[in-house]
């Protein structure tokens, strides 16, 4: 393993300890955030927001941090607003926020979407989507009654479900309607990524549409095969696969994309439980581990008890352990590297605890010091078995962590933003 330290003038000894032993406790994301929140409230005291190598720190519990445009787009409670600031934690802006369920969307062309995602009772009427300039916080635009999709090529892609269900593309800067399209009442949406690349949709009579997200185009149109039509809650396309998951059975119906034909049944207790972690590949996550199918077949490829989420996937490396909550409390953290097509481990890191990181396919990870809520945060490259240090941190709980832009920002009880070294 390769130690690379950054410009932050603190030496990282690592601690040995014990093996991990065990199964790691398997705890819902949201969940586990919530509940340590409300408990560890209040209880970091001044000294620990010392932050060296950091560019700036926030204290007052933020729910939120996302990095676009070279901005930090911060949402927090304590006061209760989103606010955008440099690099270097200059302010740019800051705007009250209407509800607690009002947070930053996306960002795109210079413009960021500040949305509502469920409203104060949880009503379709009580969604609102709010545009407003990215450099000073002036409001362009905003539209009730509708929900981001994500940013495309200069548009904001929007799902009107206030009145008829339609699909729309608008400019970012001025909201105006480049295309929109009718959907039927009960039609679903998915896609992946941040930056939209294609829009899916699944109508109740089963059939599948992807649309080119910055016309509106549509460029499949699937009939899937053996369909129900007893309805879906939930459905993804995932390499290749479409995977529905039916409302009066547990598990799912993984289709074929280029076919529509039904390729397999994953019986499943909890669902949704696949997930993508390769080409030609899906997986389950939880309490019994970590589990790899075909995704063509559905026939199983290999299974690791140990360790129960992944923490980034790529090309023909994996990133395993168990989940940074669980794993601080439970047993000695662990992080392991393993060939995604096989199963087979390549390395393993202990002494560290993954965090659960979006951007450019890099992982966030955490070597707390002995007995304590601080210690040293880094950058962990699965490809090269490597941690690049960026400073030190306090995370009482596993964080979640934005990359990109040459910064690293992070959320655990302080906000947290390093430079890349």
């Amino acid at each position: 393993m390769v130690i690379e330290l950054g410009d932050v003038g603190v030496p990282w000894t690592p601690v040995a300890g014990p093996r991990p032993r065990g199964e790691a406790r398997r705890r819902r994301r949201a969940v586990a955030f919530v509940v340590v929140l409300l408990v560890e409230a209040g209880l970091l005291v001044a000294s620990a927001r010392e932050r060296p190598g950091a560019l700036f720190s926030l204290p007052g519990w933020p729910a939120g941090v996302e990095l676009a445009d070279g901005r930090v787009y911060v949402t927090r409670s304590q006061p209760d607003v989103v606010e955008a600031r440099t690099a270097e934690g200059r302010l740019l802006w800051s705007r009250p926020r209407s509800s607690a369920n009002q947070g930053l969307a996306a960002v795109t062309g210079g413009v960021a979407v500040l949305s509502t995602q469920y409203g104060g009772d949880s009503t379709r009427e009580s969604l609102n989507v709010i545009a407003v300039d990215a450099e000073t916080g002036a409001e362009l635009w905003r539209r009730a009654g509708a929900r981001v999709e994500g940013p495309a090529g200069g548009l904001f892609l929007l799902e009107d479900v206030a009145g008829p269900h339609r699909l729309l593309g608008l400019a970012a800067r001025t909201g105006a309607p480049v295309w929109s399209v009718d959907l039927p009442a009960d039609a679903l949406l998915s896609w992946n990524g941040v930056e939209l690349s294609s829009l899916d949709e699944l109508d109740p009579d089963g059939t599948l549409i992807r649309r080119e997200p910055v016309s509106g185009a549509v460029t499949v149109r699937r009939s899937l095969q053996q369909w129900s039509g007893k309805g879906v809650y939930l459905f993804q396309v995932l390499t290749g696969q479409v995977v529905t998951w039916p409302a009066d059975h547990p598990g799912a119906d993984v289709y074929d994309l280029a076919t529509g034909r039904l390729r397999w049944p994953f019986p499943g207790e909890f669902s949704p439980q696949l997930v993508d972690c390769g080409p030609g590949r899906l997986c389950t996550v939880g309490g019994d581990g970590v589990r790899a199918y075909d995704a063509a077949t559905g026939r199983p490829l290999w299974a690791i008890r140990e360790y129960n989420d992944i923490f980034g996937h790529g090309g023909d490396r994996m990133m395993l352990g168990g989940y940074g909550n669980s794993a601080a409390a439970s047993h000695e953290p662990v992080v392991f590297t393993v060939d995604s097509r096989t199963g087979a481990r390549i390395h393993r890191l202990d002494g560290w605890i993954a965090t659960n990181s979006t951007g450019d396919g890099r992982t966030v990870v955490f070597h707390p010091d002995p007995g304590r809520r601080d210690g040293i945060v880094g950058l962990y490259d699965r490809w090269h078995s490597g941690v690049r240090v960026l400073g030190r941190g306090v995370f009482p709980i596993g964080p979640y962590c934005a990359i990109g832009h040459g910064l690293v920002a992070c959320v655990s009880g302080d906000l947290m933003v390093w430079r890349i070294p």
